[in-house]
């Protein structure tokens, strides 16, 4: 998850991984289309977290 600097809510980069994945991430520039703004935004790792994931969810997958 990162926020949308737009409108200050939280959005999802379409990424899927766990813990151990988003650890492995590399510290790039990322870009990630916003559904709240409709804007491109770009983002770097440490400013992203894992948000829990649903129920109906494999318990260990998460979104980043």
């Amino acid at each position: 998850m990162v926020k949308c600097p737009n409108t200050g809510r939280e959005l999802s980069t379409g990424i899927e991984t766990d813990q151990a994945g988003f650890d492995r991430l590399p510290r790039l520039l990322t870009y990630s289309r916003c559904p709240l703004c409709r804007l491109e935004h770009a983002w770097w790792k440490r400013e992203a977290w894992l948000a829990e994931s649903d129920a109906s969810e494999a318990a260990t997958e998460t979104a980043a």
